[in-house]
């Protein structure tokens, strides 16, 4: 494989064994990696990522090993694996993946990244299904509803109100703890005018007597 179908087979060895730190001698034999582990040409992928600083290796326990070199990388890396190689439909579907790998480190914050892509990309469905089924796991969407609300008061959202709109369902609970964390992001970077269009857009969509006094 290539640089990119390379990083993709690691991310699977580090999805499947729920481990971020690879052992290099278990890759010697594996069918989509050997190759590029053994050539020790500076043209590998292996070598080229190694180069680059994409990857480390180091000694541990005795054993040379292998991971990524920045987490941030990794965690986008992680959520483009997962959108491309498992694949979900749902923001419900999401939750359990989510729930099925939190031995792995990282997942919860790529899994972040895969609701930001679908809000870049203009949608909301999948991020509403999240914080309705992730009531556990609302951290992960303060970043991804954060820069929703941010695009909310701007751009091609300006005129429309489908995000409100998303946010409101049976658990509107939920939807509102949500919004409580991303305001935290949006108040810390000062983007008071998005916040204030975005609050005044969604209190008139529901119904503020059936919330506990301390979400309000």
């Amino acid at each position: 494989p290539g640089l990119d179908g390379f990083m993709m087979e690691l991310l699977r060895e580090m999805y499947e064994a729920e481990n971020t730190i690879l052992d290099v001698d278990s890759l010697f034999d594996h069918p989509q990696l050997k190759e590029s582990i053994r050539d020790l040409s500076i043209e590998s992928p292996y070598r080229k990522l190694i180069t680059k600083g994409v990857l480390s290796q180091y000694f541990r326990d005795g054993y040379l090993s292998l991971t990524f070199t920045v987490e941030g990388a990794y965690h986008y890396l992680l959520s483009r694996f997962i959108r491309e190689e498992i694949t979900y439909k749902s923001g419900e579907e999401l939750v359990r993946i989510l729930q099925k790998k939190l031995g792995l480190k990282g997942m919860a914050e790529a899994v972040g990244f895969c609701l930001l892509d679908e809000v870049l990309a203009g949608s909301f469905s999948k991020l509403s299904e999240f914080i309705q089924q992730g009531e556990k796991y609302l951290q992960v969407v303060s970043v991804p509803l954060a820069t929703a609300i941010q695009l909310f008061n701007t751009g091609k959202n300006a005129d429309n109100e489908a995000l409100a709109d998303a946010l409101v369902c049976d658990s509107i609970e939920h939807s509102v703890e949500a919004v409580l964390l991303a305001d935290y992001i949006l108040e810390r970077n000062l983007f008071t005018e998005s916040r204030y269009a975005f609050f005044k857009t969604l209190l008139s969509k529901i119904n503020t007597d059936s919330l506990p006094k301390e979400l309000l």
